[in-house]
C-alpha cells in the first residue's frame, strides 16, 4: 500500500477524477466517502489503497491478518468472557469512557460560514481547508493532501476532530464569516487566517 503512486496527478485523475468532479469525495486520496470516522492514519491508508485498486484494471488488493479474535475463533470460551467482563469494569472506572460526543446541530447556512481556506504563516505557510462534504458534514484537513477529518461542532464557534476530544479548533467569526481559526492541541496552539 505505501507504493502506490499517491503523487501520480494524471493517473489519479484517470481512477477518481469522475468523482471529484462531481463532489463525491474533495481529492483523489480521500476516504471520508467510504470511512466516515477516517482518524486512524493507518485505517485510512488501507481504506484508500482498496479504493486504488478497486479502480485499478490491473490490481487486486489482499490484506493478511492474524488476528486470534473474531467469528473464526475457536477460543471464544467463558475465560475469555470473564476478561471482556472485566475489561469492561475497568474502562467505567475511566472517567469519560463510553460518553458520546457531543455534535451541535449546525444548518447549512452556519456551516457555510466556517468553509474557506486558512494559513498559518509562523508554521512555513501551513495550510488548512474546511469544507462540506456530500453528506453534508464539516470537514478539516491539512493541504495539499492530507485527510479530511470530521469535525464535530462543541458550541460557540468551537469544534473537535471526530474522536479527538483533547484537540479543539476555534473559528474567529467576523459578521457572519470566519476570519482564522485557534488550533488548541495539547502541545501547540496554531493561529490560522483565512486566506
Amino acid at each position: 500500500m505505501d507504493c502506490l503512486p499517491h503523487d501520480d496527478p494524471e493517473l489519479l485523475d484517470r481512477l477518481f477524477g469522475d468523482e471529484v468532479r462531481r463532489g463525491d469525495f474533495q481529492s483523489p486520496v480521500s476516504v471520508e466517502d467510504v470511512w466516515k470516522n477516517a482518524y486512524s492514519e493507518n485505517t485510512n491508508r488501507k481504506v484508500w489503497a482498496a479504493k486504488f485498486a478497486a479502480r485499478h484494471p490491473n490490481l487486486v488488493a489482499l490484506e493478511l491478518s492474524s488476528f486470534k479474535c473474531g467469528h473464526g475463533n475457536k477460543r471464544n470460551t467463558s475465560e475469555h468472557r470473564d476478561k471482556a467482563r472485566a475489561v469492561a469494569a475497568y474502562l467505567e472506572t475511566i472517567d469519560g469512557a463510553g460518553t458520546a460526543e457531543v455534535n451541535a446541530p449546525l444548518t447549512d447556512k452556519q456551516k457555510q460560514a466556517y468553509v474557506g481556506r486558512y494559513e498559518a504563516g509562523a508554521f512555513d505557510s501551513l495550510r488548512f481547508e474546511v469544507a462540506v462534504v456530500r453528506r453534508g458534514q464539516l470537514t478539516i484537513k491539512q493541504m495539499p493532501d492530507g485527510v479530511a477529518r470530521n469535525l464535530n461542532s462543541r458550541g460557540n464557534h468551537a469544534f473537535n476532530p471526530s474522536g479527538v476530544d483533547e484537540v479543539r479548533i476555534e473559528f474567529e467569526m467576523n459578521a457572519e464569516q470566519a476570519t482564522r481559526l485557534t488550533i488548541h492541541d495539547p502541545d501547540v496552539t496554531i493561529v490560522a487566517r483565512r486566506i
